[in-house]
């Protein structure tokens, strides 16, 4: 993985033992470079800095001048993608997490659990260069699938029924992988499926069917 000489993760967490231990992590096995923050104040100060930016935040929920995920609501503001780190699992903690705009939220009780946020890291800066198609005639549910895709980093290209898709395949050569809903207008997504196996080698595009219905057959 190569990324831009100015790039850099920023880490937020105030237990020192836990932000070195996963600032090794990152160093270790990716090439960015990490700035640690141990506070909201910190991690404001650091997201000030006109000649960094940043690829990812790692933040903690709970942090001495803000435990009530002031942080996450900044970072948000910034649009940086991040992944929060929490010292325990309950539903209050879900909901309260899924008002966010993350990647994911990790509980720390294990190295298993730094291992995954560094498996993240990984998978999200190379979305950042994987083109996606989502396919649906419900405005409301692509805006929603594509929104869930952009959390990711993926790039996104939205089409409104499968005639619409074939067209945007056309149009972007770096698409690898198809959203489709089923039941759309004019072309359903078996006949879209079917037109890209006939158009295209198999292994060009990775396709996922989606569909509300709980039809057997689909």
């Amino acid at each position: 993985m190569s990324a831009a000489s100015s790039e850099k993760i920023l880490i937020i967490e105030d237990n020192k033992a836990l932000s070195a231990m996963l600032r090794g992590l990152v160093l270790h096995y990716t090439d960015f470079t990490v700035d640690v923050a141990v506070s909201l104040q910190d991690c404001r100060n650091y997201l000030q800095q006109a000649d960094v930016s940043y690829a990812v935040a790692i933040a903690d929920l709970n942090l001495p001048d803000a435990d009530d995920g002031e942080v996450v609501e900044l970072l948000n503001q910034k649009h940086l993608p991040t992944i929060v780190l929490t010292g325990s699992y309950s539903q209050s903690l879900r909901d309260q997490v899924s008002h966010y705009d993350i990647i994911d939220y990790v509980i720390k009780d294990s190295v298993a659990s730094y291992e995954y946020i560094i498996s993240l890291i990984k998978r999200v800066i190379k979305n950042r260069h994987t083109r996606v198609l989502v396919v649906d005639d419900s405005p409301a549910q692509r805006k929603l699938l594509a929104a869930f895709m952009r959390l990711q980093l993926f790039k996104v290209v939205e089409a409104e029924n499968g005639l619409e898709a074939l067209a945007k395949l056309r149009e972007h050569d770096d698409i690898k992988l198809i959203l489709t809903d089923y039941h759309m207008p004019q072309m359903d997504g078996f006949e879209l499926t079917g037109s890209i196996r006939k158009l295209y080698p198999r292994e060009r595009y990775a396709i996922i069917g989606l569909s509300g219905k709980g039809e057997a057959n689909l």
